[in-house]
């Protein structure tokens, strides 16, 4: 489960299966303490139709701070892919993914003056 203090948290409540509808683009965020933007990825090569062109900013916190978090929803199980983001000024990471896919994957994202520009803990169930 995500901490949910994020400026923006999409489908971050559980039931993400439900948020098949939501679009949020061209959005701008700043100041937030965990999280810019929260929000599910989708599959790989799909393309970004739903969650695109959205910059976070000035993010703060300690151990947190990121632009963006993202997570998957369960049925991404092999691939999951975000991109078309920015994120600068960051206290922590311009972008973190908290996937439990076996792939993950980051494109045409933007990443400038972070701590740390972006990383991914990858949460696979098998042993």
């Amino acid at each position: 489960m995500v901490d949910k203090a994020g400026a923006i948290s999409i489908c971050a409540y559980g039931g993400q299966e439900e948020c098949i509808d939501m679009f949020v683009r061209n959005n701008t965020v700043a100041g937030s303490v965990y999280a810019g933007f929260t929000m599910p990825g989708h599959a790989c090569g799909e393309g970004n139709q739903r969650y695109s062109g959205n910059v976070a900013h000035s993010m703060t916190g300690f151990k947190s701070g990121h632009g963006l978090f993202f997570q998957n929803t369960p049925s991404q199980t092999d691939c999951v892919e975000w991109d078309g983001f920015m994120a600068y000024k960051c206290y922590y990471q311009g972008a973190f993914a908290y996937p439990n896919s076996k792939t993950v994957v980051m494109s045409n994202m933007i990443m400038v003056d972070n701590k740390e520009g972006f990383g991914a803990n990858i949460v696979n169930g098998d042993d």
